[in-house]
């Protein structure tokens, strides 16, 4: 019989900063890390043969993994017309991130087994603008929408990096007459990417949506 022993040491760390430059206007950047434990069962170096094509083993060598998450929010606002400003960045990338090392023997059985990788990350972002047209209840914005990441596994000893992105730009707007009516309509229009070593899918795609809302009894 083999007996084994693990012990982790769990670490949380955290770091803020927030600036408001003016009243209405405020930066923030933050730092959180966080770990990720390997379960019992990717430990214990014991093989499941239930099923005929398909073996998992455990990796008694595998690392706990670490994830660095870092943010940036920014925000202004100016009362008169009804300006706005807002826009966040976050990314994450992670250490020793848990993955899998699959093996396909000649037979077309696979053998899977738990394995620390690097590479992995991914991140989003925002930016808005808007505003209220002059004397109107009109209001207007415009956004832009960014988003990705890659995460990286092995087969057959060739490490396969599996890539993704969405970058989106969109324009809406919306009428407010108070107890009156609502009405908003907003139009999406974003390119699509996802990419694993040479198989590429790239396509674009577009959106509409809106709603109305009307106050009776009309006055």
């Amino acid at each position: 019989d083999t007996s084994l022993s693990y012990v982790y040491l769990n670490l949380f760390p955290r770091a803020n900063f927030n600036w408001t430059i003016k009243p209405q206007t405020r930066l923030s950047i933050r730092y959180n890390g966080s770990t990720r434990q390997p379960t019992i069962e990717q430990l214990q170096p014991l093989n499941d043969n239930s099923d005929p094509f398909f073996e998992r083993k455990g990796n008694p060598d595998l690392k706990q993994e670490f994830n660095h998450k870092i943010g940036l929010n920014f925000s202004d606002f100016k009362v008169l017309g009804n300006r706005s400003i807002y826009g966040y960045l976050d990314f994450t990338t992670t250490t020793n991130a848990i993955s899998t090392n699959d093996q396909i023997v000649a037979s077309g059985k696979r053998i899977s087994q738990p394995y620390n990788v690097s590479g992995n990350y991914s991140y989003g972002s925002y930016l808005g603008y808007g505003f209220k047209l002059k004397k109107s209840d009109f209001n207007i914005q415009f956004n832009a929408n960014f988003s990705g990441s890659q995460h990286n596994s092995i087969i057959n000893n060739l490490t396969i990096r599996n890539k993704s992105g969405n970058y989106q730009l969109g324009v809406g707007g919306n009428y407010n007459k108070d107890k009156k009516i609502e009405f908003r309509l907003g139009i999406d229009g974003g390119y699509n990417t996802s990419k694993s070593n040479t198989i590429n899918n790239n396509y674009w795609s577009t959106s509409i949506n809106g709603d109305i809302t009307v106050f009776l009894p009309w006055k």
